[in-house]
């Protein structure tokens, strides 16, 4: 049976929602402050990094999503 690596993120807010994206080592995560971080994590170093921080909302962020891209 292979090892489990396990990687801890932080945020400095309550987080609703976190989403894996489906190709990449990266979290977004909607936070109650109203803002999305998106972190990118290293299974191997076991560690994370959060890469960027943005206030998406007035209010709280209550869902994060990686959408496919339209190609257009």
């Amino acid at each position: 049976m292979a090892a489990t690596a396990l990687v801890s993120l932080s945020s400095a807010s309550h987080c609703f929602d976190v989403q894996f994206h489906p190709a990449e080592p990266l979290v977004a995560i909607a936070t109650i402050s109203g803002e999305i971080e998106l972190h990118r994590y290293d299974l191997e170093a076991t560690s994370s990094e959060k890469r960027l921080s943005w206030a998406a909302h007035a209010d709280s962020c209550r869902t994060a999503r990686f959408l496919p891209s339209s190609g257009c």
